[in-house]
């Protein structure tokens, strides 16, 4: 299956292609992005790395938050079009989720904190399970300040062992 993955929550986006679970071509963002602009220039950079066109793409996959509300939006807006323009399913994708599907830490609960600008930080809490794990929410995420972050994570990992997955921003 070929996948077109894209992330416009926050300046360090970007675009990928898949082809059977396996990175084929990606591009990042280079920072204080025009999404309205930029997603389209790296896509047609990234399918034609790729030896593909748009219309062999057969599910856009796309960063639903949290993250830059227009940002969210642009993403969202372009991954409907295309999936209309081309009769191709669209699938959303949690930043927090990806985060720690992309880490696979070995606990049973990790915690995604991603900065959220103004002294806020987006986190959620994920438990494993299966071999390999899958990960499923522990309820919903939340947007809060570092000092009650750690409150509100004891209270919901239950003491059990917790990894802390936060993304990288380059400054």
């Amino acid at each position: 299956m070929i996948v077109l993955a894209f992330d416009t929550t926050s300046e360090y986006g970007g675009v990928a292609v898949y082809r059977d679970g396996d990175g084929v071509a990606s591009a990042r963002s280079a920072g204080a992005a025009n999404y309205s602009v930029t997603l389209f220039e790296m896509a047609d950079r990234v399918l034609a790395q790729a030896g593909l066109a748009l219309r062999d793409v057969e599910l856009f996959a796309v960063a639903s938050g949290p993250g830059s509300f227009t940002g969210t939006r642009v993403g969202l807006a372009a991954a409907q079009a295309w999936g209309r323009a081309f009769e191709r399913p669209v699938q959303g994708v949690s930043v927090l989720e990806a985060m720690v599907e992309e880490a696979r830490p070995e606990t049973e609960i990790a915690v995604s904190v991603m900065d959220a600008r103004r002294g806020e930080l987006f986190a959620q809490i994920f438990h494993a399970a299966g071999q390999p794990p899958s990960w499923s929410a522990a309820g919903e995420g939340v947007l809060a300040r570092p000092a009650e972050l750690a409150a509100w994570i004891e209270e919901r990992a239950a003491r059990r062992p917790v990894t802390a997955i936060a993304r990288e921003q380059d400054a």
